[in-house]
């Protein structure tokens, strides 16, 4: 047996687990429950995603759907390309 088989189950011991690359969907209500934004935004990105978007370096997405503000938060490390 070679040594870096013998080392492979201590190394995987000490290896952290990647954390999950899914989503959370923050819903914001104001004025009175006039407005309502909707912000889809990556967990676990290399970036801190900043709401409102305004100042977010993503290049987020607005569109506007049934009098909803739909903003979509883009990754930094390419997640959407792979889903």
């Amino acid at each position: 047996m070679k040594f870096s088989q013998l080392l492979a189950p201590l190394i995987n011991l000490f290896r952290k687990p990647d954390p999950p690359k899914n989503w959370t969907i923050v819903e914001w209500i104001y004025d009175g429950g006039i407005e309502q934004e909707v912000h889809v935004i990556p967990n676990n990105d290399h970036i801190i995603h900043e709401i409102p978007s305004d100042h977010c370096p993503c290049g987020v997405h607005w569109e506007r759907e049934n009098g909803i503000n739909l903003y979509t938060h883009h990754s930094l490390d390419g997640r959407e390309k792979h889903e």
